[in-house]
């Protein structure tokens, strides 16, 4: 009894004191009974951290593993005592030394048959889980391409008159006519978010190509590729991505899209790894009014994790989610003194059902400047603006830029 006491007010103490710039922590105390708190950057330091104060006496520590509080009871530094009580994950380790002991540690976090089970808690705990549970993470970058690519330039390309294409007229008199080159696309994306006093922040190139029909190039086929390097506190994540969809109109204001993506993290920093599959539909519809054009985008997909190892690192979390995501784009002619550009507001909410998260309601208001991108353009355009994300909890800015040539 007096064990879990001891453990829930270490696991008590390592919460609350959770540095501000810390994804994993570690609470005991010292050898004159004073209460120590040792912050980490990555699994590794954690380990070598803890190992470090065992080889010297045989403390308990109250553990934040990124957010999820275990407890980790020693007797000397060969054996080792996890208890994960969200888990109910109580699991012992031994070796002939502190270096095997410690080892088997880090395995069973990362490779064991329970590995899933605490990627999966993580997803529900950490602010900055790289898999799931909040908007920086591998499900939520596949979730927002999804929406973007079959949104946004449905959205502005039909901003001029002359570039309306009825589905059954084919191009009409004073559009360009095709055939229609393949578009090329490229561009970055900067995002800076914090939560529970952590800060992450990442740089995305989107790659992308995109081939119209000559008889109507609304009817498009994407590919895309985002890559993207993340570091949270100094941990360092990579993300890519690759996604198709396939563009039709159903009128002459209305298209849906449908889509299809494949994508993958890899965290050793932070000792997770992750596989994503995904399916989406997403319908666009504009309304033309006198000042400007009102889009109005709708978007469910399918969401889950693969399972495999990435890097020696199980990604068998079994995380799926139904994903929401519904937005509004006003477009109007920018001011003269930005030379005819055309600007657009976007305000878009994000909902979750499934597993349970960490975050599952977000919302994003935005604003954007660029030349027009009509349908049928044979010029190259360009688009940059600045997006802000709220919650409940998370809080960020990202600021975009994209070229298509």
């Amino acid at each position: 009894m007096h064990r879990l006491i001891f453990a829930a007010i270490l696991s008590y103490c390592a919460s609350a004191a959770a540095h501000a710039a810390s994804n994993y922590t570690a609470t005991f105390f010292g050898p004159n009974q004073q209460q120590v708190t040792n912050g980490y950057k990555t699994l590794d330091q954690l380990i070598d951290g803890l190992k470090g104060v065992t080889t010297q006496f045989s403390p308990s520590f109250g553990l934040s593993l990124r957010g999820l509080p275990a407890f980790l009871g020693t007797d000397g530094p060969t054996f080792l005592t996890l208890d994960i009580p969200s888990l109910g994950i109580q699991q012992f380790f031994s070796g002939q030394t502190a270096d095997e002991t410690f080892e088997q540690l880090k395995r069973f976090l990362t490779q064991s048959s329970q590995a899933g089970r605490i990627a999966r808690e993580s997803a529900r705990t950490s602010p900055f889980d790289p898999v799931a549970g909040n908007p920086t993470s591998l499900m939520a970058r596949a979730v927002f391409f999804d929406f973007f690519n079959a949104f946004y330039p449905f959205a502005s390309n039909i901003t001029e008159q002359s570039a309306l294409i009825a589905q059954l007229g084919g191009v009409p008199t004073g559009a360009v006519r095709g055939p229609f080159r393949p578009l090329p696309g490229t561009g970055g994306y900067y995002g800076y978010f914090r939560d529970q006093g952590l800060a992450t922040q990442s740089l995305t190139v989107p790659l992308s190509l995109t081939l119209r029909s000559d008889l109507d190039p609304r009817r498009q086929f994407s590919v895309t590729l985002p890559l993207t390097v993340s570091d949270v506190e100094g941990a360092r994540a990579y993300y890519g991505t690759l996604n198709t969809s396939l563009r039709l109109p159903l009128a002459r204001n209305w298209a849906v899209t449908g889509a299809l993506g494949y994508s993958v993290v890899s965290a050793t920093d932070l000792g997770t790894a992750g596989q994503v599959g995904s399916a989406a539909l997403t319908s666009a519809f504009v309304v033309r009014t006198a000042f400007g054009d009102l889009s109005i985008g709708n978007m469910v997909g399918h969401y889950r994790t693969l399972s495999g190892t990435i890097s020696g690192i199980s990604t068998d979390s079994k995380i799926q989610n139904t994903v929401f995501r519904n937005g509004l784009l006003w477009s109007e002619r920018a001011p003269a003194w930005l030379g005819g550009q055309r600007i657009e507001y976007t305000l878009v909410n994000t909902h979750y059902v499934g597993t349970e998260l960490y975050l599952k309601n977000y919302s994003e208001a935005g604003v954007m400047i660029g030349s027009n991108k009509r349908a049928d353009s044979v010029r190259s355009y360009v688009q940059g603006g600045l997006t802000y994300l709220f919650s409940s909890k998370t809080k960020g800015v990202q600021a975009n830029f994209g070229y298509w040539f």
